[in-house]
């Protein structure tokens, strides 16, 4: 008699999809709408197959600096970020899309550029602060 035993729970990353945290499940078609999740909750299991789930978060330098490129992006159903994306790519998407049009940047009091980030999070920004569910999930 041979059986299959999971002895780990299986580990997901969690993604942003519409300035809300949310998990896929690995196993079921809930994978499609994953499941919201508040910040920083450790595991789930999957409502649709009862499936026990592990979550990755992104470390806390790289949650603020998320959260504050999404935040930029007026429209809610575009703030978005796979855990395949750098913080890179959300600001260039962000740049692509003239998110930084609206912001008047000779009115900022420093020669440099207003925004830099690296692979981990923002090392500067000067840019104006928005209002965001994200941010204040954090507790930023």
């Amino acid at each position: 008699m041979s059986t299959l035993i999971h002895t780990e729970t299986p580990r997901v990353a969690v993604r942003i999809q519409a300035d809300q945290w949310v998990a896929d499940c690995y196993r079921c078609s809930y994978a499609r709408g994953g499941v919201k999740l508040p910040y920083g909750t450790p595991g789930f299991e999957c409502p649709e197959c009862g499936a026990l789930l592990e979550l990755i978060w992104p470390d806390e330098r790289k949650v603020y600096a998320l959260a504050r490129l999404l935040a930029m992006r007026p429209i809610v159903h575009t703030r978005n970020w796979n855990p395949d994306e750098t913080l890179h790519d959300l600001l260039r998407e962000n740049g692509e899309h003239g998110i930084f049009d609206r912001f008047n940047l000779d009115e900022l009091d420093y020669p440099g550029p207003p925004l830099i980030i690296d692979d981990d999070g923002i090392r500067f920004d000067r840019l104006p602060m928005i209002e965001s569910p994200l941010f204040k999930a954090i507790g930023a």
